[in-house]
């Protein structure tokens, strides 16, 4: 898969964020801000997914027909980088030699940062072309799919952000009715007016639990203990795997997908609206998106 093709991936992703900021910000001004909050965000996790999809689809033609053999680390050759601050860092990037049925052999480089708990000797798997084994590709996670995962966090995110933000229902606004808005020193007064007329957050949490069912209390203390719970064992499941960050991290967040589930379905109930549950299950999935990366990838 040659470079032009992450190249159009990543302006698929540069096309939604120029997109997202040009359409939200106008959206924003005419209709308020939560409107071009959610439609920018959308916009901007389209582009990204279109982009993972591109990429993706073209890493699976380039896979497909290919042979499946295994090979040898033979060293790690030293590169140097700059990250997003401009800094150089160096990274070791895998060779790797098999050889083919014919007796030739040949090598591969793989990613900088792959293979990294492997060692000269270690079996590395290996995929090319029968036609012409010099168009191989180190067959892990990382060199076939890490560049997919990127950008396929780049649209998941923000478009579930987008989701959450948009107001679906109930907060359309009529065109003639926009520039009626306060603004400046009245918004200023109108805000604080309105927080003062808020209850307090005790209050209104018991008012929320106010006509609930005994079957929907305890359904709803049970959701929230079994949340609490496993907060404690995504922390406890992080300290016992201290030695590697990477795994003590990607455990963390396994366990905190469905702990933010279990708080989910308490929202739902005690608020008896879908919207507060749906929200927090929406970061439990970017929690399982990350920790899925974490376990493959490091």
């Amino acid at each position: 898969m040659g470079d032009e093709i992450v190249t159009q991936a990543v302006l698929l992703l540069w096309g939604g964020i120029a997109a997202g900021l040009a359409i939200g910000g106008l959206l924003g001004w005419r209709a308020g801000f939560m409107w071009g909050l959610g439609v920018g965000c959308l916009l901007i996790g389209v582009g990204g997914l279109a982009g993972a999809g591109h990429l993706g689809w073209h890493r699976w033609q380039a896979i497909d027909g290919t042979v499946a053999t295994t090979g040898v680390l033979l060293d790690f050759s030293e590169e140097t980088v700059n990250n997003a601050d401009g800094r150089r860092l160096v990274v070791r990037a895998p060779i790797v030699r098999f050889v083919t049925p014919d007796g030739m052999e040949h090598r591969v480089r793989g990613l900088g940062g792959s293979q990294g708990r492997a060692s000269p000797g270690d079996p590395v798997a290996v995929r090319y072309r029968p036609e012409d084994p010099s168009h191989a590709i180190v067959a892990d996670a990382q060199n076939l799919w890490a560049g997919v995962w990127g950008l396929g966090m780049f649209g998941v995110v923000p478009l579930l952000v987008g989701i959450a933000a948009t107001p679906w229902r109930g907060t359309r606004v009529a065109p003639h009715r926009i520039a009626e808005r306060p603004r400046g020193k009245r918004a200023v007064r109108a805000h604080k007016a309105a927080s003062r007329a808020r209850l307090p957050a005790t209050a209104a949490t018991n008012d929320a639990a106010q006509g609930l069912t005994p079957r929907q209390r305890r359904a709803m203390t049970w959701s929230m203990g079994i949340g609490h719970g496993l907060m404690v064992a995504a922390f406890v499941a992080a300290w016992l795997l201290a030695d590697d960050v990477g795994h003590a991290v990607a455990a963390c967040f396994t366990a905190i997908t469905p702990a933010f589930v279990a708080y989910g379905v308490g929202s739902a109930i005690r608020n008896r609206t879908w919207h507060a549950g749906v929200t927090l299950v929406m970061a439990a999935l970017v929690f399982l998106l990350f920790a899925v990366g974490l376990w493959l990838f490091t």
